[in-house]
């Protein structure tokens, strides 16, 4: 097998580190969403695989969510409200406590991305990307001091 020239580490225990340091660091992937999450530590970065998708897809207009929270297993369903002007989303969302809360976000290379005050301490923050053009599937978490993370689906 060959070794790097100064190093000394071969192709299988290069492949070894980098998977080991994968599941060290967090490594999380939802296969419907396309969506990953790495986090070290303080440091979290959330993408997503962008993959071509139907041209009849439109944002605007009322929606049906699903939300299941993968901290209290609890899950809801409620509606969202969408407007797209060019890529910035803006909406309201009404959620799993009953209220409506306004949302923004951005909807580039086929992401949707957006948020929501949670209380005055906690940002939710959203990734979904389309499945189809009436479906919408991705993740949630928390910023701030209450945790919470899951998945969510969007329907028409």
């Amino acid at each position: 097998m060959a070794r790097h020239a100064q190093t000394g580490v071969g192709a299988f225990e290069a492949l070894v580190a980098i998977v080991l340091f994968l599941a060290i660091a967090g490594w999380q992937y939802s296969r419907d969403a396309g969506v990953k999450e790495l986090a070290l530590g303080p440091l979290k970065v959330v993408y997503a695989d962008a993959k071509p998708i139907s041209t009849n897809l439109s944002l605007d207009g009322a929606w049906t969510y699903y939300a299941q929270s993968n901290v209290s297993g609890l899950s809801c369903q409620r509606n969202i409200l969408l407007s797209l002007d060019r890529d910035v989303v803006s909406g309201l969302m009404h959620t799993c406590d009953g209220s409506d809360i306004s949302i923004k976000g951005r909807f580039s290379e086929n992401i949707l991305t957006f948020s929501r005050n949670a209380d005055t301490q906690v940002v939710q923050k959203f990734v979904l990307r389309p499945k189809t053009d009436n479906v919408l599937v991705g993740n949630f978490w928390n910023e701030g001091p209450i945790k919470d993370e899951g998945s969510i689906e969007l329907k028409r």
